[in-house]
């Protein structure tokens, strides 16, 4: 199986769940940012990945929920912390 299989089969499965529960799944988050009527959106991703997802909720003028570690370095956190700050989001 290719990397790009696997991420279609994700995704297939991540459709299945999102309609179970009156949502959608999008394999493009910039997408997903563009839509009005969401105020929040929870980063479930590698923490290599978190800081650059998190910044992009946070330039789309939404709220932020990221896992735990929020970034892999203390600098990718207070970047995270800052723009939220700058942002007025949480």
């Amino acid at each position: 199986m290719r990397k790009r299989d696997g991420l279609r089969l994700g995704f297939k499965k991540s459709q299945t769940v999102a309609e179970k529960f009156g949502a959608e799944a999008y394999v493009n988050s910039r997408k997903l940012l563009k839509r009005k009527d969401g105020e929040a959106v929870s980063v479930c991703t590698w923490s290599t990945n978190l800081t650059i997802a998190a910044v992009r909720v946070l330039k789309a003028e939404k709220h932020v929920f990221v896992e735990k570690p929020m970034a892999s370095t203390l600098r990718q956190a207070k970047k995270i912390v800052d723009l939220a700050g700058e942002e007025n989001a949480t």
